[in-house]
């Protein structure tokens, strides 16, 4: 049974932000999407199916699951992965990101015997910056560089100094493909390498149009695609969400 996208709006008073970037590429992005009422907030919920790719010298491994994304961007950011085995969402915090803290599993914070701390850290918050940029609105309420690259691509660089690049369909407007550089994928943690979110399709719903399948790509491989389930802007996303335990 195929169940239709879920979308709400809650933007209020208390989720309102100040509208900071008034580029007009990003602005036209933004209308494409919802029109003249461009949400002003930094709280975005995605529930959706993922499908991940591991790929190894030679062999090919697909994992499947259900992922709920919680961002309060660009400052907080969290991730529930989970399965649905008997009709029961079953979902559980696997990374949260915390400012300049990365929490793993039951809410432990990364220790630098078992990787680098750091890397990982930018890692998770550039693929954080592409993911939430497909819906432009956290851009336009977030303090961050923005350059012109051509008269249809944009490169945005955060307080971090993550450099993103952004491209846009000439004719509507509609944000298409964000990419950057990560520690992940074929190098691991040895290097950065190419890493791409590509709007693959939208869906109209009400009077907004929302990305409704993103595909991740190392390189030119595809490693994820999210389908979107449902989203929800604006909601108020309490501080312990984000906190270790």
């Amino acid at each position: 049974m195929v169940h239709p996208m879920k979308y709400e709006q809650l933007v209020n008073e208390t989720s309102a932000k100040k509208l900071l970037q008034d580029h007009p590429l990003l602005l036209a992005a933004a209308k494409f999407l919802y029109g003249d009422n461009v949400p002003l907030t930094s709280s975005l919920v995605l529930k959706s199916h993922l499908r991940t790719i591991y790929r190894s010298e030679n062999r090919c491994t697909t994992t499947f699951s259900q992922l709920w994304c919680f961002y309060e961007f660009p400052e907080f950011g969290r991730w529930d992965y989970g399965s649905r085995p008997v009709g029961i969402s079953l979902l559980r915090p696997f990374e949260i990101y915390n400012r300049n803290v990365v929490f793993y599993r039951s809410r432990k914070r990364l220790k630098p015997f078992q990787t680098d701390p750091d890397k990982v850290l930018e890692s998770i918050r550039r693929r954080m910056w592409c993911v939430v940029s497909c819906f432009v609105f956290p851009l336009l309420v977030t303090d961050c560089e923005v350059k012109d690259l051509s008269p249809h691509s944009l490169q945005i660089r955060n307080s971090f100094g993550d450099r993103f690049q952004l491209i846009f369909d000439p004719k509507t407007n509609q944000l298409l493909e964000v990419s950057t550089e990560r520690f992940g994928g074929f190098s691991s943690l040895e290097k950065r390498s190419p890493f791409t979110i590509k709007v693959l399709k939208t869906k109209q719903l009400e009077a907004v149009i929302l990305p409704s399948i993103l595909k991740g790509f190392w390189g030119l491989q595809e490693a994820i695609r999210i389908r979107i389930k449902s989203v929800t802007i604006g909601k108020l996303l309490k501080p312990a969400m984000f906190a270790s335990l």
